[in-house]
């Protein structure tokens, strides 16, 4: 909620030593502000390391099961249908990317609140 509503304002920090750590720390968390083929990119490869570090990790420790698997080969076609969508749908996400991404971590924020207030 505070990357929103620093992204929204017109609030800026003059560059110093101690105001570039920050920024750079900051934009090590706030990285899906920038330009959605950057966005695209580091989320694609976020997810693309993530389920393998978790079916690794799953593997390790013994509790990877043939279900796992099965799900995922369940999931494959949905998974290669999304890419060629998404190869159609660049434009006109592209046109209202920040929108999109401010409303999403809005919509993830308050998710976030109200299941740990519940």
């Amino acid at each position: 909620m505070l990357a929103v509503a620093l992204s929204l304002g017109k609030w800026q920090l003059l560059p110093n030593p101690n105001t570039l750590l920050w920024a750079g720390t900051a934009s090590g968390f706030m990285r899906t502000i920038g330009p959605g083929p950057m966005v695209r990119a580091t989320l694609n490869t976020f997810f693309a390391f993530g389920t393998v570090a978790s079916l690794c990790a799953l593997g390790w420790f013994g509790f990877l099961r043939q279900d796992h698997l099965m799900f995922a080969i369940a999931l494959t076609p949905a998974l290669l249908l999304g890419t060629w969508l998404s190869k159609h749908l660049t434009s006109f996400v592209d046109r209202r990317f920040r929108k999109l991404v401010l409303g999403i971590c809005i919509f993830s924020s308050l998710a976030v609140i109200w299941d740990a207030l519940a």
